[in-house]
C-alpha cells in the first residue's frame, strides 16, 4: 500500500490491477486510486490485458469524486450487446445520490492526445455532481444521450467531436437536463443525429423523477453555449421547459451550422426555443 501511495497516478495496466476485462481493469484502477488517495487514474493507448490499442467496456466504470480520470490517446469501445453507459459518477444510480449529502465534487473526464469514446450507447452520465470537466473527446456512433448532465453544478463540457450520423434520429450529443446550473458549454464541432446541444427541463417519469433530488431547486439556470460548429438533423442548440420547471439565464453565441450547402440531411434550426410538441425531446 505505501508504495501505491507514492505514485502520482495509476493506470489498468498496472501490477495486480489487471482484471478478467477491460471495464475490471480500469475500475480496479480507480478504486485502488481513491482507497490510497490518489486522485488521478492515466487510461493509456495500450491494453496490455489484451496486447492490443484497444479497450472494450461491457459495464459502467463508476467514477468517485476528487477523481481525474484522463484518457490519453486511447480508444474505448462499448461491448457488443452491453446496453449501460460508459461512466458515470459512482453515486449516481445509488440512493445516497438523491440527498443533497450525496452531491459529489471534482470530477474530470480529460482527453488528452487522439481520446475515443465509440459505441452504440450513451458515453458520460454525471448526476448531483459539482465542480466537474469533462474535455478533449471525440464521440463516434453514439446512441441517445452521448453526454447528459442532470443536478450539476459549476462545471464545463469542452472541446467535443461528435462523428455521429445525421439520419440517427435517437443521437443526441450533450443534454443538460434540470437542476443544472451554472454550467459551460464551448468549443463542440462534428455530426450528431438529432440536436448538438440541447437543454431540456421538465418533470419526465422516466428520467427526472428517478433521479430527484430532495431538496434541491429544480430549475436549470446560468449556462454559458458557445462555439457550437457542428451539424446535425435536428437543432444545433434546443431549449425546453415544462411542467412548471423553468430555464432562465442562458447565454448563446458563435453558433455555426457546418454542414455542406447540396447536403439532404442538416439542421432546422440553429437555436430552437420551446417545441410544437410539448412531449419531444
Amino acid at each position: 500500500m505505501a508504495k501505491l501511495r507514492e505514485k502520482p497516478f495509476l493506470t489498468p495496466n498496472d501490477k495486480g490491477l489487471v482484471g478478467t476485462d477491460d471495464a475490471v481493469s480500469i475500475q480496479n484502477a480507480i478504486d485502488a486510486a481513491h482507497a490510497n488517495g490518489i486522485n488521478k487514474v492515466v487510461i493509456p493507448r495500450y491494453n496490455k490485458r489484451t496486447d492490443t490499442a484497444l479497450w472494450s467496456i461491457g459495464a459502467t466504470i463508476r467514477i468517485p469524486a476528487d477523481m481525474m480520470l484522463v484518457l490519453d490517446s486511447c480508444r474505448l469501445e462499448l461491448a457488443e450487446g452491453f446496453t449501460g453507459r460508459m461512466f458515470s459518477n459512482s453515486l449516481s444510480d445509488a440512493e445516497e445520490g438523491k440527498l443533497i449529502a450525496g452531491e459529489q465534487i471534482n470530477i474530470r473526464i480529460l482527453g488528452k492526445g487522439e481520446a475515443v469514446l465509440a459505441g452504440n450507447g450513451e458515453m458520460i452520465y454525471l448526476h448531483n455532481v459539482r465542480n466537474f470537466t469533462v474535455d478533449g473527446l471525440r464521440v463516434e456512433d453514439s446512441a441517445g444521450n452521448a453526454i447528459c448532465l442532470m443536478y450539476c453544478a459549476y462545471g464545463k463540457v469542452s472541446n467535443i467531436e461528435f462523428a455521429g450520423d445525421c439520419t440517427a434520429a435517437d443521437q443526441n450529443g450533450i443534454v443538460i437536463r434540470c437542476a443544472c446550473h451554472d454550467v459551460t458549454v464551448e468549443n463542440i464541432t462534428g455530426v450528431v443525429g438529432n440536436h448538438v446541444v440541447s437543454v431540456i427541463v421538465e418533470a419526465s417519469e422516466a428520467l427526472e423523477v428517478p433521479a430527484h433530488v430532495m431538496g434541491v431547486v429544480v430549475d436549470t439556470r446560468n449556462l454559458i453555449i458557445k462555439n457550437i460548429k457542428a451539424t446535425c438533423s435536428g437543432s444545433l442548440v434546443k431549449l425546453f421547459n415544462q411542467d412548471a420547471r423553468m430555464l432562465y439565464n442562458v447565454l448563446i453565441e458563435a453558433i455555426e451550422d457546418t454542414s455542406p450547402d447540396y447536403a439532404e440531411n442538416r439542421p432546422f434550426s440553429a437555436v430552437m426555443i420551446g417545441d410544437t410538441d410539448a412531449k419531444a425531446n
